[in-house]
């Protein structure tokens, strides 16, 4: 017969089929672990001829009282029990002493989908991480393969478990999309600036127009900076004098505090790196435009709408409202850092591009920027 543990809102009860009818038996625990400790004991005794079809030997008061019953028995008797990898995954996670900031973010997402599964899945089943193959993006689902590894790797190390890491047979996983990285045209990016100066996509009854957003897309397209730390620029970061805009931090989600977060705060830039962006005479106009009498060093270069710094979701929906409007086939706004390295890559070469995007090599240029800075023409000796 086979017992299987099931949960009804939060009290846990043992599934099993008896004279031809389906029982649901509810042993009074919210435990899941003395569910299924439960659910052995009664497949034991089924085995052994020794079970109880008043069901009462399995209360959890009753267990408690019995003189003779012993868990580790049970489990000895019912087959070692493998470790489950929620277990271990936490162990490993206290092991590395992370920051809160840094275990709040893939650290926290990998224990959730593992809390997810209907059957906690023990430490050498993938069975439950293949499932996301085709629902996380393909980074995702690699990055987070390389944490698991690290996971069942410490506790092969520890001796918590014995065998092969069963996550080193998971390939990674090679994107079969077609590539929609395009750096948007010249005649694109005068239509898309036209459209926020005139305000041509936005409801007549807004308080808010688009035309607001018009230097910082400009700035945009201008530097190809990441948007976060276009955000988090203050006019302190801005030197006229000598012609260079500091960029030592950027506006992201606080996950210090917890994973669900949506506030924002300064932290480093992606890289962990200062940079600095060179002030064209372009860049300058722009800058210009927004600058004020009586320059606040702490204030925003390019506040929000409503004061404090830019709503990125609420940027998003204007920029697709503009893109669709125009017709224009619609990329993310972090495109338009493609498109600026792109063509420094293709006037300057590779090292400008990795310099102005602060990379600290030339191959994340030349795999990312190099395929988008025009055609290839052959030459001709003849």
């Amino acid at each position: 017969m086979r017992f299987s543990v099931g949960q009804n809102n939060n009290s846990y009860y043992i599934r099993f089929t008896l004279g031809g009818k389906q029982k649901n038996f509810y042993p009074g625990t919210k435990d899941r672990i003395v569910a299924e400790s439960i659910a052995r004991k009664m497949t034991l005794e089924w085995e052994l001829g020794q079970f109880d079809l008043t069901l009462t030997r399995y209360k959890c008061n009753a267990i408690e009282n019995q003189a003779n019953y012993s868990p580790e028995l049970v489990e000895k008797l019912a087959g070692k029990k493998e470790p489950r990898l929620l277990e271990l995954w936490d162990k490993w996670v206290d092991s590395l002493k992370l920051p809160d900031f840094t275990k709040n973010n893939h650290y926290h997402c990998v224990r959730q989908a593992i809390i997810k599964q209907s059957k906690p899945p023990v430490w050498d089943d993938t069975s439950w991480y293949l499932q996301y193959k085709d629902k996380w993006a393909n980074t995702t689902f690699n990055q987070r393969r390389h944490y698991l590894r690290g996971c069942i790797n410490w506790a092969l190390e520890k001796k918590l478990v014995s065998g092969k890491n069963p996550y080193m047979n998971i390939r990674a996983v090679r994107s079969r999309k077609p590539d929609h990285v395009k750096p948007f045209t010249p005649e694109e990016i005068h239509q898309i600036i036209a459209a926020f100066e005139s305000n041509q996509f936005c409801p007549k009854c807004s308080a808010y127009l688009h035309s607001h957003y018009v230097p910082f897309v400009r700035f945009q397209f201008l530097t190809g900076a990441r948007s976060g730390e276009t955000i988090a620029l203050q006019w302190k970061h801005v030197d006229f004098k000598s012609g260079r805009i500091r960029v030592e931090q950027a506006l992201g989600r606080c996950l210090d505090t917890s994973p669900f977060a949506t506030r924002k705060s300064l932290k480093e830039t992606k890289t962990g790196t200062t940079g600095w962006i060179p002030i064209s005479p372009a860049l300058q106009k722009v800058l210009e435009s927004v600058r004020p009498l009586q320059v606040d060093p702490e204030a925003w270069v390019f506040p929000g709408q409503r004061g404090g710094y830019i709503d990125t979701r609420r940027f998003r929906k204007i920029w697709k409202k503009v893109l669709e409007g125009l017709g224009i086939e619609y990329r993310y706004p972090s495109q338009t850092r493609h498109t600026v390295l792109s063509r420094v890559a293709e006037t300057q070469g590779v090292e400008a591009a990795s310099k102005l995007a602060r990379h600290r090599g030339t191959q994340t240029a030349i795999r990312h920027y190099i395929r988008g800075s025009g055609k290839v023409e052959l030459p001709n000796f003849f």
